[in-house]
């Protein structure tokens, strides 16, 4: 008998390489898809640990004077509110009010914190003058160079019919006011006779920066733009006219330009107030006026004449100041605070609160006694020592 073939069906084997090599990509895959997810975490937190200032928050605390602290403190208000860093430190800025002298003397002798509470890590006083001081005395304490936030022009704070008999019969120049104030009968230049000399007042120029700023008017030529020098101070010519406007100032002198702004806005009949003028900053004036500096408004606006020539003008200096374990950080913080109040919309803030200011022409209304004059040209104020040396000169001409 015949054989036969199997007839039952042989199953072929698949080899296990393919699969193999198919785990090991996938494999791959989810380790690579792994690593990327967690790569991109620790980038989101590392993300969130820079905006959350991994060294902590500071507090940049500035001193500022009356005038400038309330622009300020908004502008504040609106950088603190970006979270600024600097130095992986979040920064807050503080603005407190203080008077110029009050922190001068602070910061050159022992700082209270009992009565003037924190000491500050930048100032802005009203006049760079306070920095210059502060720079011969201590300069150890200038923590960055100074910014000039905005300024104003030095004026005469007059009653406005002084200033109107004045503006009507042409005027007069800062060159001109020292023979003017000199004469027995200045008014009858202005026909006025009867209003007798014009008296003119400078409150101590130590402690008010606009009578310090008048005194170099005063003195400058008729053509000159500044800045005085020790050496034209010391002329005898400079000497004479420095004694004139001292022995013929009345004999009582108001301490502090506010306190003759208080006496000038109790009458507006030309001397009954003991005196005519006296040197005072646009924005001080403005703010009188308005009764914005504490005390109310004169029932009669003050006015505010500006004479002719090289005008003086106060500069408000923004600087840091060193003296504690965070210098490094709150100067480079108080360099871009400085940098943001040169936005234009911080400007325009400066503006509204009476400031001059260089971003843009903006002048605040109502402004009762302010004419917003522009100056003839703007005097070039004398450096620190010049300007210490004309305030002794001044002191010294008591001793003539």
């Amino acid at each position: 008998m015949a054989r036969h073939r199997d007839s039952g069906v042989r199953l072929r084997r698949v080899a296990g390489w393919p699969l193999a090599v198919i785990a090991v990509l996938l494999i791959s895959t989810l380790g690579y898809v792994g690593w990327s997810s967690l790569g991109a975490m620790v980038d989101r937190r590392a993300d969130a640990e820079a905006a959350s200032c991994p060294q902590g928050d500071h507090t940049l605390r500035i001193a500022a004077e009356d005038a400038m602290a309330a622009p300020l403190i908004e502008s504040a208000q609106e950088w603190s509110a970006t979270r600024p860093v600097v130095q992986d430190h979040c920064i807050r800025v503080e603005v407190t009010t203080h008077r110029s002298a009050d922190v001068l003397a602070g910061l050159i002798g022992e700082w209270d914190e009992t009565e003037n509470g924190p000491r500050p890590d930048a100032w802005v006083p009203d006049s760079l003058r306070w920095v210059q001081r502060l720079s011969e005395q201590r300069g150890e304490l200038i923590g960055s160079q100074p910014l000039v936030l905005a300024t104003s022009p030095v004026l005469l704070g007059m009653s406005e019919s002084a200033a109107h008999a004045v503006r009507l019969h042409g005027g007069v120049s800062w060159s001109e006011i020292p023979s003017l104030v000199a004469e027995p009968a200045g008014w009858s230049r202005f026909e006025q006779a009867d209003w007798g000399r014009f008296l003119l007042v400078l409150p101590d120029p130590a402690t008010n920066p606009a009578s310090g700023l008048a005194l170099e008017g005063l003195l400058a030529p008729a053509d000159a733009t500044g800045p005085m020098t020790s050496e034209a101070l010391a002329e005898q010519g400079a000497q004479d006219t420095l004694g004139s406007l001292w022995s013929n100032e009345p004999l009582e002198v108001p301490a502090t330009t506010r306190e003759a702004l208080t006496t000038l806005g109790r009458t507006s009949d030309p001397g009954l107030e003991g005196f005519h003028a006296v040197p005072v900053t646009e924005v001080d004036l403005y703010r009188r006026n308005l009764g914005l500096d504490g005390d109310p408004a004169p029932k009669t606006p003050i006015a505010g004449y500006m004479p002719g020539g090289a005008n003086p003008r106060v500069e408000y200096p923004l600087v840091a100041i060193n003296g504690g374990e965070r210098d490094t950080t709150m100067s480079r913080a108080t360099q871009q605070f400085g940098e943001f109040l040169r936005h234009r919309d911080q400007q325009r803030g400066l503006a509204e609160a009476g400031f001059r200011v260089t971003a843009v022409m903006y002048y605040p209304n109502p402004a009762p006694g302010i004419r917003w004059s522009t100056p003839d040209t703007n005097l070039t104020s004398a450096d620190g020592p010049t300007s210490r040396e004309l305030v002794e000169s001044w002191h010294g001409q008591a001793e003539r």
